[in-house]
């Protein structure tokens, strides 16, 4: 017998007993496999079972790394990203206290924004008004060269690695101290500055633009609790200045409060009981809730909101400016007004989010939340807003179509990051050139508005679109197009 006709006899009564147990395998693994009919509770300890189940195959099988928090994290995002909706997200510790600062209209840090350099220090480029760091003397151009968390006992870290993680710690609890190493000309001093609440202000670079006519320019950059109050006192201020006529800027304003959006749109409008805005939850979701024995909350059922008093607070003819980064509640705001023709609208089509969120704290961890989309609203006039396609309806169609140049978006998104800030005092320049030029350089769509409030003809010119990279703050409060509820 040969060596070949040995090894066949062998192995094929070997490959044949395999094959069965496989199949014997295959089919007592079918047997574990969650059956139709369970129970609530028994279909959540099997879905327990299989989270585990997979999350340990990968831990013992995956040819690299493997990091436990990463798992956790994808396990937590996957379940949100799985409903395919671009808004819908969990956000964890650091992201929910952002959100919650943001809404609140402050947050805990040195109020700074920084400039990294090729040596790994950070120059400090813009100091918030009201911030610990303007009370504690450090002043723009100021080059860090370290800091420690004295609060948290930590050494000073080494400026190595990511700028992020050095303005990270920045930002801390109100009432905790950092020692910060600076560099200032040729002296080198250490500040100990104790950590507090930062104002977030979201009105912004208030001032008259043309004196002769009477024009006064105000930017609202989010919508927080603070912004009517704060929306009032600019309003007052440029009254003061001699306003008459008003450029109400919300380009690049990605939303916030919805509820903040009615107050203002209040102020603009001068009779009661008018419609702002509308939500309505879609159907599948109505019968989702019937099935699961649960009463839909007023924003499912079908809410209205409306103006509460007959007053125009802010009675002056406005132009509003809009583009392709305002969304939200700028959309809810400037849809009322357009609505109602009480303004006219000049920029480009604006971001299409007709949709609200609202972020829910999970009940197991607090510091965790699920920010979920539970509603679609709808203007005055019943109109839609949400573009559910990049290239689809919806959004904003302003009055005037006047674009900008790529250049021109970049000097505007740099203006509006300086105007949040500290100004140089009188006589004195910025610390780096490009501030300086953006600074100095006109704004197209401004000067279009004020031709607009004077009745002029002007020439709109056509422009390729283009986006423009976030500034590096510590604050990180650049509008991302999913804003909050």
């Amino acid at each position: 017998m040969s060596n070949s006709t040995f090894l066949g006899m062998v192995l094929l009564p070997l490959l044949a007993l395999s094959a069965l147990l496989g199949l014997m395998l295959y089919q007592d693994h079918l047997s574990t496999l969650p059956p139709e009919g369970l129970t609530q509770a028994q279909q959540a300890a099997t879905e327990q079972a299989l989270l585990r189940d997979v999350r340990a195959l990968l831990e013992v099988h995956f040819d690299g790394e493997v990091k436990p928090e990463v798992l956790f994290r994808g396990q937590l995002s996957g379940m949100s990203g799985s409903l395919k909706d671009r808004y819908t997200s969990v956000l964890f510790p650091v992201e929910a206290t952002k959100l919650s600062e943001e809404s609140a209209g402050a947050y805990g840090g040195l109020g700074v924004t920084v400039t990294p350099n090729n040596d790994g220090t950070l120059t400090i480029s813009r100091i918030a008004p009201e911030s610990p760091a303007l009370g504690a003397g450090f002043k723009m151009g100021d080059r860090i060269v370290g800091m420690r968390d004295i609060s948290a006992g930590k050494d000073a870290i080494s400026f190595v690695g990511y700028v992020g993680d050095k303005t990270k710690l920045m930002r801390g609890p109100s009432g905790t101290t950092i020692e910060v190493m600076i560099e200032r000309a040729d002296d080198k001093k250490t500040i100990l500055v104790e950590r507090g609440l930062v104002p977030i202000h979201s009105v912004q670079g208030t001032r008259m633009v043309d004196e002769e006519h009477k024009v006064g320019y105000l930017r609202l950059n989010q919508f927080n609790s603070n912004s009517p109050e704060q929306l009032l006192e600019a309003i007052e201020k440029l009254r003061a200045l001699g306003a008459r006529r008003l450029i109400l800027d919300l380009r690049d304003n990605g939303g916030g409060l919805l509820n903040t959006a009615v107050e203002i749109a209040d102020m603009f409008i001068a009779e009661e009981d008018k419609v702002v805005v509308s939500t309505k939850a879609s159907q599948a979701k109505l019968e989702r809730l019937k099935e699961l024995k649960i009463e839909p909350d007023l924003e499912s059922r079908g809410r209205v909101m409306k103006t509460q008093d007959d007053e125009a607070q802010i009675d002056m003819p406005t132009v509003v400016l809009m583009n392709s980064r305002s969304a939200s509640a700028s959309e809810v705001l400037a849809g009322a007004l357009q609505d109602y023709n009480l303004v006219l609208i000049l920029g480009t089509p604006s971001y299409g989010k007709g949709v609200v969120q609202r972020p829910f704290p999970v009940p197991a961890d607090p510091r965790y939340m699920v920010k979920i989309t539970i509603a679609t609203y709808f203007t005055p006039l019943g109109n839609n807003l949400h573009r559910a396609t990049p290239n689809g309806p919806g959004g904003i169609t302003p009055d005037v179509i006047y674009p900008m140049s790529t250049e021109q978006e970049s000097q505007m998104i740099q203006r509006f990051n300086i105007q949040a800030y500290e100004l140089p005092a009188e006589g004195e320049s910025f610390p780096n050139e490009e501030d300086q030029a953006a600074w100095a350089a006109a704004d197209p769509q401004i000067d279009a508005a004020i031709k607009l409030l004077l009745g002029e003809r002007i020439e709109v010119p056509v422009h390729a679109g283009g986006k423009v990279p976030a500034a590096l703050d510590e604050t990180d409060t650049e509008p991302d197009g999913e804003p909050e509820e």
